[in-house]
């Protein structure tokens, strides 16, 4: 396991910007020289000040060379996509709220629908996209190296996670945060495994978002005080491991809504605070000798890793990656 080359933006970004850019301009073109076309074509009374209107156009024009700009490079030019987002978001409702005062006809509406609505889940998306991109970036390249991330984690006085994993087998879950219901759902889950986990010789190792005193808290509760919890509110162990944000699927697709509500996981263990990045995905892996030999990053939030099965695939297996 090593560093991790970054995501480029997808193609369709870029066309979605460069024709969001060219239709501002367009749009407040068309109303720099033609102040009083709109309110002619609604049947409203002609502004007073047509040029305050002209500098309504100016404003969209300018927006429109942003989004141009933007469209290069969506994750480092995300500040004028959230601009433009936020633009769109309260323009609808502003011109909705004018409208119900009786301000404005209704159907005036319609040129938010143009001019914002079919652009905001395609912005919403973009954002998101950089987001996710900025919040691995943050990261060094030697906090991304799997051997010095173990190296600089310690499990008890003389060991790191790296030199534990030679003493024995040692089972690290990397839990989404602690309030999440599947993770409570783990915690009681891996409870129930003290004995099998003795009886393998298998160290035991939790890696939580929160900070020290969240994880005692959390082992009372949860039963398992005899096992080591690892604080990593910067989440590096969590790219150590490889581990991303989660997409709208893997967190609130029909497999997790039905596990929450058909299988009543959320009514046996309930939801809780939340501790850290609610989007991070979580993984359990059998780590030996400095390598990964059995497990797997989850795939959804609500998958149930057998735990028992990662032990055994792991004694079966004469090396993993590493």
């Amino acid at each position: 396991m090593g560093s991790k080359e970054f995501e480029t933006a997808p193609r369709w970004m870029f066309w979605v910007l460069t024709l969001a850019g060219a239709y501002n301009i367009l749009w407040g073109t068309v109303v720099i020289l033609f102040p009083n076309l709109l309110f002619d074509l609604f049947g409203m009374v002609r502004p007073l000040y047509p040029s305050s209107w002209q500098c309504i156009g100016m404003v969209i024009g300018v927006y429109g060379v942003g989004y141009a700009i933007a469209a290069r490079d969506p994750v480092r030019h995300w500040p004028i996509v959230l601009v433009g987002f936020l633009g769109k978001l309260f323009g609808p409702i502003g011109v909705l709220w004018t409208a119900w005062k009786g301000e404005l006809p209704w159907n005036f509406f319609w040129l938010n629908v143009t001019n914002d609505l079919v652009w905001l889940p395609a912005f919403a998306i973009i954002l998101w996209h950089a987001y996710r991109e900025h919040d691995w970036n943050r990261v060094s390249v030697d906090e991304r190296d799997w051997q010095t991330r173990l190296e600089a984690t310690p499990v008890d006085s003389q060991h790191s996670l790296w030199s534990a994993s030679f003493e024995q087998p040692t089972l690290v879950v990397l839990l989404r945060h602690m309030g999440c219901t599947y993770c409570r759902e783990a915690m009681a889950d891996l409870s129930a495994l003290r004995d099998s986990l003795t009886a393998a010789g298998v160290r035991l190792v939790l890696v939580h978002q929160g900070d020290d005193e969240a994880g005692r808290l959390y082992a009372e509760t949860s039963g398992l005080t005899w096992a080591t919890w690892i604080s990593d509110p910067a989440r590096k162990l969590y790219r150590a491991f490889e581990l991303k944000l989660g997409t709208f699927a893997q967190l609130f697709g029909p497999k997790v809504v039905w596990r929450a509500i058909g299988e009543q996981a959320l009514l046996r263990h309930g939801v809780g605070k939340l501790e850290g990045n609610g989007f991070q995905m979580g993984g359990a892996f059998l780590v030996r000798d400095g390598h990964i030999v059995a497990g797997e990053a989850a795939k959804t939030a609500a998958d149930r890793p057998n735990y028992v099965g990662i032990m055994e695939s792991g004694e079966r297996s004469p090396l993993g990656r590493g």
